[in-house]
């Protein structure tokens, strides 16, 4: 079943599996959450939720994906039921399968989400910005006609989680995407005017060099160097022959809450080659490059407009301290 959010009891309100991920390595003291339903009569019942994997890094792979679900046995009425009743409707009474309904159910069954449209974040004029489905979330709960939620549930099943500001969750779709060989079948709409885009084209390996217009560029990258809460990068690939490096200060860690994660996943990196193991991680980043002394460096105007997976092949997904791994 399809649960989109949960209410993290110790966060006091509903999140997404993102965000539960996100705040789970943002802990000063790493202790695991725990999830209710969202819809008002499971969790007056204490219908508990599982997210699978919030408590792991980051890694560059769409298996094991964190993801919510079912663990309780849930309401006839509740929010999720009703949406997966809506779901086997429209899989039943549609004459017509899109490719995007086909896209979505593909990724549907690797836990991971199909994003439509993106819209690149601007920190300073959009600093709390909902995703726009969370007030759709919310009208449809008023809906007192069950057959008119149904239908309203059925419409939010085909757009939810379509559109986003977060470049997690964008990459995420990537990953899946690439995983089913989809990535010329799927488009994805840009905010800014900057129209709509295969994956394939969108997402754009720093060895291919850079285009004009907007495009999210990736690369192997493995650690240089520490800078207390600050840390150096060098990418593997290089451009004309030169060094390409990142570097990411205290200053910008402490300004910018949700990048504080980076550190935890150097620190699993760090524990990983200790144990004999080579991995590295795979930045990526919605700007370009800029030419310096030494070479060439990351470039991006914020760092909303940047994340990191770790890959490490052979390990299995680890799991942070403080919490236990969910199969």
């Amino acid at each position: 079943m399809r649960i989109d959010k949960a209410y993290c009891e110790e966060l006091g309100r509903e999140v997404d599996i993102e965000e539960a991920c996100m705040e789970f390595a943002l802990q000063d003291k790493l202790s695991k959450f725990h999830f209710l339903c969202t819809d008002p009569v499971c969790r007056n019942y204490g219908v508990r939720v599982s997210a699978i994997n919030h408590n792991k890094v980051a890694e560059d792979t769409p298996l094991k994906s964190p993801h919510f679900r079912i663990w309780d046995t849930h309401s006839e009425q509740c929010e999720w039921m009703e949406l997966d009743e809506a779901l086997q409707q429209e899989g039943t009474e549609s004459t017509t399968n899109t490719c995007s309904s086909r896209v979505a159910a593909q990724l549907q069954a690797i836990n991971t989400r199909l994003i439509s449209h993106f819209v690149i974040p601007d920190v300073e004029n959009e600093p709390t910005a909902p995703e726009p489905q969370d007030d759709e979330l919310k009208n449809i709960r008023t809906i007192v006609d069950r057959k008119k939620r149904l239908n309203a549930r059925r419409e939010y099943a085909q757009q939810a989680g379509s559109t986003t500001r977060n470049l997690d969750s964008l990459v995420s779709c990537f990953l899946g995407l690439k995983d089913q060989n989809l990535l010329d079948a799927q488009e994805v709409s840009i905010s800014g005017g900057a129209g709509t885009i295969s994956f394939r084209n969108l997402f754009r390996h720093i060895r291919y060099g850079l285009v004009d217009g907007v495009a999210v560029y990736y690369g192997g990258a493995r650690l240089y160097k520490r800078y207390g809460e600050g840390f150096a990068l060098n990418l593997i690939d290089k451009k004309d022959g030169e060094n390409i490096s990142l570097y990411i200060s205290k200053d910008d860690i402490q300004s910018y809450r949700p990048a504080k994660r980076f550190n935890r996943d150097i620190d699993q990196m760090q524990e990983m080659v200790n144990e004999g193991l080579n991995p590295y991680f795979t930045i990526y980043w919605i700007g370009g490059l800029k030419k310096g002394e030494k070479g060439y460096s990351v470039d991006f105007k914020h760092l909303s407009h940047f994340t990191m997976r770790l890959n490490c092949p052979s390990k299995k997904p680890t799991t942070l301290v403080g919490g236990e791994s969910e199969e």
